[in-house]
């Protein structure tokens, strides 16, 4: 694989060992395609192929930093691929949401079986057959991967998203907390676990080193608190509608962040505002414009 040809995340150090942990993360897709490729072939060899759903999808992003575990694109976007014999035409691509909880509803209608009212999942065979349209927005969560704080706090970083064609709300609830764990490993609830709510590789050491050379210990450079402040005036106009689509979420701080230093500056921000603040009466939002195409 030739790692000159690896598409990086921007917020990724370009370094030849993050490129390399990407190409092994790549190669494991390639297997996993050519282990699906297999199981289909199986199916068509037994006479089952037409009457089986086969979906192939992911339960979040990649296991690096600001992926698996967060509630930015690429912790929450995935791959969702479905096929389903003669039923659903081939070649159909949408660009609005899925839930996964839209899996099992649907699994159900197939079946001609009634998805019982506590399911809050959408079918997307009215979508996929042509007859309904897929959601306009998506709701994300989460509480806690694994207990990644300083002992002997059990807790994880609950927070909430909102996320639709324009704008990727993020609101934090405890901002006090470390977002992937604490870095004092000689303190943590599970014994010597560094960034615990980060898988390790070599790229969640990169990472780690590149964000905290770029930053002093009080807090922000000069120079990432001016972009922030320059992205903060053109996203606020904005603001306005995204609160008028969901009431519910009016927030306190605002920190809109461009994805290419969101990394530093969200982490470091938010520890800093988080000493003035009084959780969980009080709350830190992010909120990115994005492209979500």
């Amino acid at each position: 694989m030739d790692l000159s040809k690896i598409k990086l995340f921007s917020f990724f150090p370009d370094d030849p060992e993050v490129r390399s942990d990407v190409a092994d993360y790549y190669f494991e897709v390639q297997r996993f395609d050519s282990d699906v490729s297999k199981a289909i072939a199986r199916l068509e060899e037994i006479g089952e192929l037409e009457n089986t759903i086969i979906v192939i999808t992911g339960d979040h992003g990649m296991p690096f930093p600001r992926c698996k575990s967060n509630l930015y694109d690429s912790g929450t976007r995935v791959p969702l691929a479905i096929r389903w014999g003669q039923k659903i035409k081939k070649g159909l691509e949408f660009k609005d949401f899925v839930s996964l909880t839209d899996l099992a509803p649907t699994f159900l209608q197939a079946a001609s079986v009634m998805a019982p009212i506590e399911m809050t999942g959408k079918s997307l065979l009215p979508a996929l057959t042509g007859k309904g349209e897929l959601r306009k927005f998506i709701l994300t969560g989460k509480e806690r991967h694994v207990p990644s704080q300083e002992s002997p706090s059990m807790e994880g970083y609950p927070s909430r998203s909102y996320r639709d064609h324009e704008f990727l709300y993020i609101r934090n609830y405890s901002p006090n907390l470390w977002p992937n764990g604490t870095p004092n490993w000689q303190n943590a609830t599970i014994k010597n676990t560094w960034y615990g709510d980060t898988d390790n590789g070599p790229t969640k050491s990169k990472s780690s080193t590149w964000d905290y050379t770029q930053s002093s210990t009080n807090g922000v450079s000069p120079n990432d608190r001016a972009k922030s402040s320059t992205i903060s005036v053109t996203i606020q106009s904005n603001l306005k509608i995204l609160r008028q689509k969901s009431r519910s979420l009016s927030p306190n701080i605002v920190m809109p962040l461009n994805p290419n230093y969101a990394p530093l500056v969200t982490h470091v921000m938010a520890a800093q505002i988080s000493t003035s603040l009084n959780p969980p009466t009080q709350v830190v939002d992010h909120v990115f414009q994005e492209n979500a195409n």
